[in-house]
């Protein structure tokens, strides 16, 4: 493999030398660029190694790619026997070479390597040969641009001779006319990761997928939005954001931010019957007139509360929860329903007879139930309209019901909708009859 000590030790003829020209031609006036760009050259000797344009290009890593595209094609093996290619570089702004890459053929292969203006080899290059006419070389950014401000100043060179139009020792130089002056801007990368169901948003980023990355300039402020998909709740930022609202990220270094994601589940609650269920979460009532429908987040804990107070009884429950108590907790695992089966509460009527000494009677209800003395109180279902008949036995006179709900009549017909207190009692009044 080749090392930088094995070029050190190689022949260089000629590369050295080039300082001399190069020094020369650093001198001319800078023209400032930026970015990516290529510069032709004016000179049209036709020749192989006659320059026709340079070019530079940088992605944001920590090398920035040179090239040199010549007129015409040219074998590799062209670079030997003294034919070289080089690119000079000015880091300090003083217009004078610091660096330079040297490309030639050696062992059979074109090689590369950065150097000292004394031809001290610091670095091998990456060298490559996109086509027939163009060189490519890999240059390290920390060999060749200022460090505080990402820039540096740079030509291009090739040295050739007893070629067509050069029958002694020809130097091209490009471009003509000034220096290129890149300057740099570092790429951080950002990674954005998806745990769910749900997209991430933001300058050149849709990401859908498990895991997208997108570089941007070093510095730039990076807004990202979270958006779940239907069914998913966004649950917050991990990595370089935390929390749920929008993640701003100042790409000073690389980042990586996570949008989690969770399934959202429903549950359906409905009364069959009177009174209400309390669901907690968010305290919603539901009813047979209004059943509710909530969403949770996997893994959330529910609790459902009959309301039946004393007016209704819960029979029990259906489907999600089971049993008579009015109280239910579930984990929202999955959809789930639920059903709350009431009824109103039975209220008991009860009998009590005022007699007189002497006097006498019974009360006889219809529905049936009620035969007192004897049988004196009787549980009906909510809403039946029961009538009790007071009658009074031989020798005693009905006088009247102690009850508000009963006229001064033998007959007195009540509806047993329950009560505050859930029950109901009268009681008729008997004396002996005068003669």
């Amino acid at each position: 493999m080749m090392s930088a000590k094995n070029i050190q030790d190689s022949s260089w003829k000629g590369a050295v030398g080039f300082f001399v020209v190069l020094a020369a031609a650093l001198f001319l006036p800078g023209v400032a660029q930026a970015g990516n760009v290529t510069q032709r050259d004016g000179h049209d000797s036709r020749s192989a190694l006659d320059i026709a344009s340079v070019g530079h290009s940088f992605n944001g890593g920590l090398a920035v790619v040179h090239t040199l595209r010549t007129y015409k094609p040219f074998s590799g093996r062209l670079l030997k026997n003294g034919n070289t290619v080089a690119f000079a570089f000015d880091s300090n702004g003083d217009y004078k070479p610091d660096r330079l890459a040297i490309v030639l053929w050696l062992d059979g292969k074109l090689r590369g390597a950065v150097m000292t203006p004394q031809g001290k080899v610091l670095a091998l290059a990456a060298v490559a040969r996109p086509n027939s006419r163009t060189i490519a070389v890999g240059v390290p950014v920390d060999l060749v641009a200022n460090r505080a401000q990402g820039n540096y100043r740079w030509l291009a060179m090739t040295l050739y001779k007893n070629k067509k139009g050069c029958p002694k020792t020809c130097t091209d130089v490009a471009p003509n006319r000034g220096l290129i002056m890149n300057q740099l801007w570092r790429l951080e990368t950002l990674s954005v990761s998806i745990a769910g169901s749900g997209r991430v948003r933001g300058p050149n980023v849709e990401c859908a997928i498990a895991t997208c990355s997108v570089r941007y300039r070093r510095g730039t402020r990076i807004n990202l939005n979270a958006v779940p998909e239907d069914g998913w709740v966004f649950t917050g930022w991990s990595g370089a954001c935390t929390g749920t609202a929008e993640c701003v990220v100042t790409m000073d270094s690389a980042k990586s931010v996570t949008a989690n994601f969770q399934p959202m589940y429903v549950l359906s609650v409905s009364v069959a019957g009177p009174g209400l269920v309390t669901v907690s979460p968010p305290d919603a009532n539901c009813s047979s007139a209004f059943p509710c429908m909530q969403r949770y987040v996997v893994g959330t804990s529910v609790t459902l509360t009959a309301a039946t107070g004393t007016q209704f009884i819960l029979d029990g429950w259906s489907g999600a929860c089971t049993g008579t108590n009015p109280v239910c907790t579930i984990t929202m695992d999955g959809n789930k329903s639920v059903i709350a089966n009431t009824r109103i509460r039975p209220s008991t009527l009860s009998v009590g007879l005022g007699v007189a000494p002497g006097a006498g009677g019974h009360v006889t209800s219809a529905p049936a139930g009620i035969d007192c003395p004897g049988d004196c109180s009787e549980p009906y279902s909510t809403e039946t309209n029961v009538t009790l008949t007071a009658t009074a036995d031989p020798g005693s006179l009905f006088t009247g019901w102690n009850s508000m709900w009963c006229p001064n009549t033998p007959t007195c017909v009540l509806n047993m909708w329950p009560t505050q207190e859930g029950n109901k009692s009268v009681a008729p009044s008997f004396v002996v009859a005068t003669r």
